[in-house]
């Protein structure tokens, strides 16, 4: 059974901060892309929460990549997938 998921306020300003660049530079169909290929990773993870790759600092952190740049940062809790934050991975992680 997959885990129920929520969007912290700070990863779903990362992700309306990404969304409006891609619309502004790339247009609707790359953001509609960028924002399937996220709901549909940030959906695995749910599903299977100990795919990503522990943070090297904070192990309670997990991180999945979606191509191109976006780190997913994520915990577990209990029955909960928690989206922490967006990383560009062309920049240091916070």
């Amino acid at each position: 059974m997959a885990l129920q998921i929520i969007w912290t306020e700070e990863a779903k300003e990362d992700f309306r901060h990404t969304i409006d660049y891609l619309l502004d530079a790339f247009g609707d169909v790359v953001a509609e892309t960028y924002t399937d290929k996220l709901y549909n990773t940030v959906e695995t993870l749910a599903q299977m929460p100990f795919i990503g790759k522990r943070h090297a600092q904070i192990s309670a952190i997990r991180q999945q990549v979606v191509r191109p740049y976006t780190v997913v940062c994520y915990t577990v809790v209990a029955d909960y997938l928690v989206v922490v934050n967006l990383n560009d991975s062309r920049q240091g992680s916070r």
